[in-house]
């Protein structure tokens, strides 16, 4: 058993982590799904014909759907080698605590906590020769990690449903709106914000910046819209307009 401390009594109120019992066997579970109770093991496969072939359907389709998702955030080559797989392993512990908050503020802070850790771990690639791409050097800024999160549960929560329809309903107006380049100059442009003046790409945006960024967001769609629609809704119709 894990010594009690108050970093896992705070992990464990979160609901971040779950305790498995003292007895600790070769196939149990290493995930928990904190909105049904349900547990897995993430590399439950069956060895056949010399090969892994994975036994749970749902368990693939999660999967496949967080590879569709990091793939629709086309930030892929932004990052160092194999980011890609942490990013993903990350989210896919880490979306039953997206999924489980009760009100704006609440994913808000969840929001950032993920945002916080992509900035402490994940590296961006820097560019070689001929537009090639070299290994990470640098820390992911909090707009490109918060771009990945917002397209990442725009895909599962808003387009796949993902855990289930009444969740993702009640979660998606707490979803932010995705900011790409073009969105951030549009904005920009717009309301003229002083504080913004030296950002030109997603790169350069930290977490004031990008907090600024969604209350502009909120703005647009207040006066531009009338209310009419969400965030998650915005990116949508922002990004076909700006980048089409």
């Amino acid at each position: 058993m894990p010594a009690f401390d108050e970093q896992l009594q705070k992990a464990l109120d979160e609901r971040r982590i779950v305790l498995g019992g003292c007895c600790v066997r070769g196939n149990d579970p290493d995930l928990h799904c904190n909105s049904c109770g349900f547990k897995w093991r993430r590399t439950a496969n069956l060895v056949g014909a010399g090969s892994l072939i994975n036994t749970n359907p749902e368990e693939a389709k999660f999967r496949n759907i967080l590879e569709m998702a990091f793939a629709f955030t086309a930030m892929g080559r932004v990052f160092g080698a194999g980011s890609g797989e942490t990013i993903r392993d990350k989210l896919e512990t880490y979306l039953s605590v997206l999924c489980s908050s009760t009100s704006e503020s609440d994913y808000d802070a969840k929001h950032a906590e993920f945002c916080g850790w992509f900035t402490r771990h994940i590296l961006t690639a820097k560019k070689g020769g001929k537009g090639s791409l070299l290994a990470g050097l640098q820390l992911a800024s909090w707009g490109q990690a918060a771009k990945v999160l917002d397209i990442m549960m725009k895909v599962c929560v808003y387009y796949c449903h993902m855990p289930d329809p009444t969740t993702s309903s009640r979660l998606e107006p707490y979803l932010h709106g995705a900011v790409d380049t073009p969105i951030l100059s549009e904005l920009k442009e717009r309301f003229n914000e002083s504080s913004l003046s030296r950002v030109s790409s997603i790169a350069g945006i930290g977490r004031t910046e990008y907090e600024t960024l969604q209350r502009m967001i909120r703005r647009d769609i207040s006066e531009r819209f009338k209310d009419r629609i969400i965030p998650v809704e915005y990116d949508d119709i922002e990004w076909r307009r700006l980048n089409r």
